[in-house]
């Protein structure tokens, strides 16, 4: 198995001034087949979505997510260090405290993301790398409302393996 920790950054598909932090914590089995490889995993995220240039926690939204998806990635490239992979995940998320994303204080829907990373392997049992993925929650979209976030985040992770 391998357990994996996130941290990123990024910025709302618009590119406007909306800011996102957040990280996830993933856990997944690879299985290895030649020079290619696959790992199921499952996980949980949380991501803040604030305002460049605003109090931090004043307009804040939360946006925990649940779940479940694959790796696809090459095996020892450049003296078997290099590993690089795509990704798609799919689950639930909810988007929590009031803002122009929503007209409730708290709503969900189906959440997905996919993206590709690039990994160097340290030893067997550690590597870390950097991603970058895009993610939506698709909350539902009433007359007048705004439309679903949607975000890119770029960021670095670290994982053990046993």
């Amino acid at each position: 198995g391998r357990l994996t920790l996130d941290v990123d950054l990024g910025s709302t598909t618009d590119f406007s001034t909306r800011m996102t932090a957040g990280s996830a914590l993933r856990f997944g089995w690879r299985f290895d087949l030649g020079r290619v490889w696959i790992e199921p995993e499952i996980g949980g995220a949380y991501t803040a979505l604030t305002t460049f240039g605003c109090d931090f926690c004043r307009g804040m939204n939360h946006l925990p997510r649940g779940f479940g998806g694959v790796r696809l990635g090459g095996a020892g490239l450049l003296a078997d260090v290099i590993e690089p992979s795509i990704f798609g995940h799919v689950g639930y998320g909810r988007v929590l405290g009031a803002h122009e994303y929503q007209a409730e204080p708290s709503t969900g829907g189906p959440a997905a993301d996919m993206g590709f990373a690039i990994d160097a392997v340290v030893t067997r049992h550690f590597r870390f790398g950097g991603q970058a993925a895009y993610n939506v929650i698709a909350t539902p979209v009433d007359a007048g409302s705004a439309p679903p976030p949607k975000w890119i985040s770029f960021g670095l992770h670290a994982g053990l393996a046993f």
